[in-house]
């Protein structure tokens, strides 16, 4: 990369001003007209390429409104470079690819990832225009594998804020804190829901006390089985045990909430 500033200093007394400049190699190159003060008063010329050596060029007198300009001394200056402007991709970004069904994608940073052996999911919040949810293998984390939502389509402007997943290694469970009421769908202070995939071809899992989910204002749209969480907005988190004391998944998810403690 090579910039450099060249400029000439010159007395306009006639409608018309010739000047020249010397390159020492073809180059890109930008001209302005200033006042004494220092004002651009006239843009010449942008990113035009000219060869090396001498060239030469004509200032018309005029200013960029198109009015002559009273006759005095300027200063006309030119910008010599040979930059060139290349996309790199997202700072942060390890995709192999530039751009595709391949690559991270997210409106917001990453909020949360889980994983069952090569297996990793991740949510990102909010995703207007893209899939919720993706899946990549821990041996090849940078091609997305998978991207799918819960009702099979990119998000919208209703979509849900999925901010949590968490696996089991027989199921994938993605949870959000708000969700649309069934009975008043402009409200959308309704309690959290939980969705699931299945592990392996991220089909929908199905909850058996399960219930399909409105999405938003547009009733039309509706994740298939899903279960909702609590008497209020406000999950805050979300886990899944295998075993234990507790009701194990599959079979059911277990959901631990302050006031309640329901299993799907």
């Amino acid at each position: 990369m090579f910039v450099c500033f060249l400029w000439a200093i010159c007395r306009v007394p006639a409608a018309s001003t010739p000047f020249s400049f010397v390159l020492d190699e073809p180059s890109k190159t930008s001209a302005g007209v200033f006042a004494p003060d220092g004002t651009l008063i006239r843009n010449l010329w942008s990113k035009v390429r000219y060869p090396a050596g001498a060239n030469s060029a004509v200032w018309d007198g005029l200013d960029d409104s198109g009015n002559q300009v009273a006759a005095g001394t300027y200063q006309i200056k030119l910008l010599q470079h040979n930059t060139e402007y290349v996309w790199d991709g997202p700072m942060g970004n390890t995709s192999a690819e530039m751009a595709g069904p391949t690559v991270h994608t997210g409106f917001l940073p990453m909020r949360d990832m889980a994983i069952t052996g090569s297996n990793a999911y991740y949510v990102s919040g909010y995703n207007e225009g893209k899939y919720d949810f993706c899946n990549f293998s821990t041996s090849d984390p940078q091609h997305v594998r998978t991207k799918w939502g819960a009702d099979g389509l990119p998000s919208n402007i209703y979509d849900r804020n999925w901010s949590w997943t968490t696996t089991d290694g027989s199921r994938v469970y993605f949870a959000c804190s708000a969700s649309t009421d069934p009975n008043a769908t402009t409200n959308n202070n309704y309690p959290g829901c939980i969705v699931a995939s299945n592990v392996g071809d991220n089909s929908t899992a199905a909850f058996s006390r399960g219930i399909p989910i409105i999405n938003g204002a547009n009733v039309n749209t509706t994740y298939p089985n899903g279960v909702y969480v609590g008497t209020q907005p406000g999950l805050s988190g979300l886990s899944v045990q295998r075993s234990g004391n507790r009701p194990p998944s599959p079979g059911g998810i277990e959901i631990r909430h302050l006031l309640d403690n329901e299993r799907a």
